[in-house]
């Protein structure tokens, strides 16, 4: 067929076929408008919020890569050994006893191995750390119920800093350079 016998064809087809009413259901097409008057006040609320808690992550974030991380205080004396909020009573030399069970002894040369044992969460957490107390550092090895983590703490300005292999950064203020077989701040 050519074009002009296809047109002729369609007219054919087409004639006497009325049009269906359609009435208003049909919206015309619209173009793109500026949005004029106020914003909704939930609309204004949902932005603030929305900014507000992207601000809060990304501090989040730099605290947490430049050493911002939380604070923690150890001690020990002749009777208590102190995490946090946590006390630990002594049973016998180097052993402490109370929300969980430290056990520290010295190895000879400057090293001193500790260990520990406690509930978090309904999960059994224990750790181990070696500090060599000549070179102000602590290796840790610490097991959460079924997860392996270590950190390595370095004595520095009354505390340690420790490094999760994890990236996350806790400091644990000490008078001096005691072992910590705890994950604090996990």
């Amino acid at each position: 067929m050519t074009r002009g016998r296809e047109r002729e064809w369609l007219r054919e087809q087409l004639e006497g076929a009325t049009a269906l009413p359609m009435g208003n259901r049909i919206a015309p097409a619209r173009r793109w408008q500026r949005i004029r008057g106020r914003m909704r006040p939930m609309k204004v609320l949902r932005v603030v919020l929305t900014a507000g808690g992207l601000c809060a992550a990304v501090a989040a974030g730099l605290l947490a890569a430049f050493g911002g991380g939380s604070q923690i205080s150890v001690s020990l004396d002749a009777d208590t050994y102190r995490v946090g909020g946590a006390v630990l009573h002594r049973v016998s030399d180097g052993t402490y006893v109370g929300a969980g069970v430290v056990v520290i002894r010295q190895r000879g040369h400057g090293m001193v191995r500790a260990a520990a044992s406690a509930q978090e969460g309904g999960l059994a957490v224990t750790g181990v750390c070696d500090v060599d107390v000549g070179h102000a550092l602590e290796r840790c090895r610490f097991q959460l119920g079924g997860r392996r983590l270590e950190a390595v703490d370095v004595y520095e300005r009354h505390g340690w800093t420790r490094r999760y292999a994890d990236g996350v950064v806790v400091r644990l203020e000490a008078a001096s350079p005691i072992p910590v077989p705890f994950p604090v701040g996990r």
